[in-house]
């Protein structure tokens, strides 16, 4: 049953703390500087010194002094050391020792759990690939920053469910592995993002940002939504590139009396055009809003260059398909004023693993077989 607070007795002392810091918008910092507030509730003492405390993960605690002068009734804010921070880290602050004997409630000593995230702030090279194939089924992806308001989010393969599906779960149907938002069981309005590391894009031109998807809603009300963004200055602010909820987002057909488990014909993939960052230092962010439908896939998460080395107006008649390919891919180039162009593939370290010259003018096809399953950027140029 409930109970109303009691007010606090003549002459009684008593103390609480909160944690008022503002939170991390930069999502690139490597520590963190708490504010907490300590009001004395007291009538009559008059507060001049504390202990404060913090644990992170659960860690030992680690505390320091505060000293001053807080009259009855008043309340004064305590800026902490900064503290080292990296990852997903959770936090939280205790008060003791205070300078008037006697605290009357201990229970408003201890401030709610606060989570902090960050990234390395050391950018890598494009390209940059998150596949999740070295990722185990019910983790968090590696690499990837995930701030998430539930647990039923997840890589998952084909052993999901029991017995396993009979086809991988990956994009297209290509790959074991791909990442679940499983909406059916969330709360609608509940987020989850996932962040990249910060990648450099110096010295790249007509950069890109691909992913792969599978989505069904579960009937015409379902409003899932997914928000790319990118920033070049580690989230403080950002530039939208992709938002699409719904029929529009949806890969596949309606599915409202079974879990979509994807096949391959049931993956879309998006290719967003980031060549305003060309040169910068980007993270990109995938944000899914649940809204009662069914499950979310996402795979693949690339941010790469894509190289042509063919004039503006010919890049008009350039053709690459079929994409995702399994055994070939076409290429049409169609134009008179080239006689043969040269295709580069390369996987996502960058490394060449075919070179190849092709006449222009006419249907080219470029065998796919001895290629292992990824992601591969194909670099076109004049020969």
């Amino acid at each position: 049953a409930y109970s109303s607070p009691k007010a606090l007795p003549a002459n009684a002392f008593d103390a609480s703390i909160e944690n008022v810091t503002a939170p991390l918008t930069d999502l690139c910092a490597t520590s963190y500087t708490p504010t907490i507030k300590i009001t004395n509730h007291s009538a009559s003492a008059t507060l001049t010194s504390a202990d404060i405390s913090y644990s992170i993960n659960g860690g030992a605690l680690v505390s320091s002094t505060w000293t001053g002068s807080i009259a009855p009734g008043m309340s004064a804010n305590y800026v902490m050391s900064a503290i080292n921070v990296s990852g997903s880290s959770a936090i939280y602050f205790t008060a003791d020792n205070y300078s008037v004997m006697g605290d009357y409630n201990s229970l408003n000593n201890t401030t709610a759990v606060d989570y902090i995230s960050v990234i390395d702030p050391n950018p890598v090279s494009a390209p940059k690939q998150y596949d999740l194939e070295s990722d185990n089924i019910f983790e968090q992806p590696a690499g990837l920053l995930v701030e998430s308001e539930t647990n039923r989010a997840f890589v998952v393969t084909n052993a999901i469910t029991n017995p396993p599906l009979p086809y991988d779960v990956g994009g297209h149907g290509k790959s074991t592995t791909s990442y679940r938002v499983d909406c059916p069981t969330i709360v609608p309005g509940s987020t989850v993002k996932l962040t990249t590391q910060k990648v450099s894009l110096a010295g790249k031109t007509n950069s890109i940002l691909y992913f792969d998807i599978a989505y069904a809603q579960w009937d015409a009300s379902s409003n899932e939504n997914l928000t790319v963004n990118v920033s070049k200055d580690c989230g403080v602010t950002w530039t939208t590139v992709f938002n699409e909820s719904g029929a529009d987002l949806a890969t596949a057909n309606m599915l409202a009396d079974a879990r979509l488990y994807p096949e391959g014909y049931q993956w879309d993939r998006h290719s967003l055009d980031i060549s305003a960052f060309d040169g910068e230092e980007v993270i990109a962010q995938f944000a899914v809003t649940t809204g009662a439908g069914n499950c979310m896939y996402l795979d693949n998460f690339t941010i790469n260059d894509q190289i042509i080395g063919i004039g503006e107006n010919e890049l008009a008649t350039l053709k690459v398909y079929p994409n995702p390919a399994s055994n070939f891919i076409n290429l049409e180039v169609l134009t008179d004023q080239i006689d043969d162009y040269s295709v580069v593939v390369m996987n996502n370290l960058g490394q060449i693993v075919m070179n190849q010259t092709f006449a222009a003018g006419a249907i080219s096809m470029l065998n796919t077989e001895a290629l292992v399953s990824g992601i591969y950027t194909l670099n076109i140029s004049v020969a």
